[in-house]
Order: structure tokens, then C-alpha cells, then sequence
């Protein structure tokens, strides 16, 4: 009995170290199931809250007609509601935070708008992102992030965005690039579920 008891304890500090806290795989490129349910992985204590400033200014550039917003805890995400005038709202600004567990990887913070329907509509990097613990050039960055946008041609924007299917990965920054991806469909299926 002691034996077993010794062996069940040794498959789940496995799979804790494995999958992680968050229940994300650390090699693969989809949320499971307990990341995907768990409303509080949204966001965590990563980094110290953002200023107002840096807000506003990604608000002013990605939702010009803004009249005013409403910043709320939606779902475990810091979420601010974009008006443009009426009642109903024109977009949302969520912050994205990811812990990668990656001793040459700076984590993900990341401002993420979405339009009125739920679409990607411009996503803004907080901390930089590094290909092999170098910073990564800010036209890769660019490029990478604009295969999430809603006014791309080539791939339906939705909740299931696959690294190498549907989206491209970065070249020497494979780790970010995974919990990047996991980080925006966690974010789509909380927002539109």
C-alpha cells in the first residue's frame, strides 16, 4: 500500500511539472481542456498593473471613434469595454499574461482589441518577445502577430488557431510562439463562451 501511495504521488508531481499549473502542454500548440475551463488562467500576478497611459494610447491608436471605456474583471482577464458613443460596445482590450517557465524567454504580456464580433483587431506586445533569448526584430514581431488579425485573407479569423496549420510560428522563438498561440485561443473561447 505504501508503494502505491509513493507511485501516485510521483505520477502527479509528473504531471504538474509536465503539464503545468495552468494544465497547458508544454509541447504542444492547443489548450487543454482544464486551461480552457479554468476561468482564472486568464490572467495572473505576472507583472505589476498597467499604467493608464499605456492603455489609452493602444485604445486612441485601435478604436480612434472611442468615446469612453469601462475597465471590469472579465472571466479572470483585465477587460476594458470600448464605446463609441451608444450603448453598445465597438471593442474590448484584454490583457494577456503567460508564464512560458523559460529560463532564456521573456513571459507573454500582450493588449489584445477585439472588435464588436469577437475578431482579433490589433495585438500590441508589452514585454518583448526574443528569439533565442536576443530581442526580436520588430518587423518578425509584426509579421507574426498579423496573422491573428480579423483583416487577413488567407485563413478564417476563430478560436483554433494551430501553430504550422493555420498559423506560423517564429523561427528560434518556437516556446513563445506555442504559448503565444495557447494564450489567444484561452482568450477567443473565454471571450465568446
Amino acid at each position: 500500500m505504501l508503494i502505491f501511495g509513493i507511485g501516485a504521488v510521483i505520477v502527479a508531481v509528473n504531471l504538474v511539472y509536465f503539464m503545468g499549473p495552468a494544465g497547458t502542454d508544454v509541447v504542444g500548440s492547443a489548450p487543454s481542456l482544464y486551461g480552457i475551463s479554468n476561468e482564472a488562467a486568464g490572467t495572473s500576478n505576472l507583472f505589476p498593473p498597467l499604467d493608464e497611459r499605456t492603455v489609452l494610447e493602444f485604445v486612441s491608436i485601435t478604436f480612434p471613434m472611442a468615446e469612453f471605456r469601462k475597465q471590469e474583471d472579465f472571466r479572470g482577464y483585465d477587460r476594458y469595454v470600448i464605446f463609441g458613443g451608444q450603448d453598445d460596445p465597438v471593442g474590448y482590450v484584454y490583457e494577456v499574461q503567460d508564464d512560458l517557465r523559460c529560463p532564456v524567454c521573456n513571459n507573454v504580456r500582450l493588449l489584445v482589441a477585439l472588435d464588436a464580433a469577437g475578431e482579433i483587431k490589433e495585438i500590441q506586445a508589452l514585454e518583448p518577445l526574443e528569439l533565442s533569448g536576443d530581442p526580436l526584430p520588430a518587423e518578425d514581431e509584426t509579421r507574426f502577430f498579423a496573422q491573428f488579425t480579423s483583416d487577413r485573407n488567407e485563413v478564417s479569423n476563430g478560436p483554433s488557431y494551430v501553430l504550422g496549420e493555420n498559423v506560423d510560428g517564429i523561427t528560434g522563438a518556437t516556446k513563445s510562439s506555442i504559448h503565444i498561440v495557447d494564450a489567444l485561443n484561452r482568450l477567443l473561447f473565454t471571450h465568446r463562451g
